[in-house]
């Protein structure tokens, strides 16, 4: 699995209140062998719903980061 995190821009940072606004662009790359098998809606279904969690991983990063 690859993931690619990119800052693009970083905007005002807010010491006091510890936080920052910025635009992050995220990549994401891996193979999964259960697509392999599965007809297009399934594999369709398979991926939104690995692409669901990979987002939801990445906001908890995100949420991390900023605390």
């Amino acid at each position: 699995m690859m993931v690619h995190v990119t800052i693009v821009k970083v905007g005002e940072v807010n010491t006091t209140r510890e936080c920052f606004d910025a635009e992050v662009l995220i990549r994401s790359r891996w193979r999964e062998p259960q697509l392999d098998m599965q007809t297009t809606a399934q594999a369709i279904n398979t991926m939104m719903m690995m692409m669901m969690m990979m987002m939801m991983m990445v906001m908890m990063m995100m949420m991390m980061m900023i605390d």
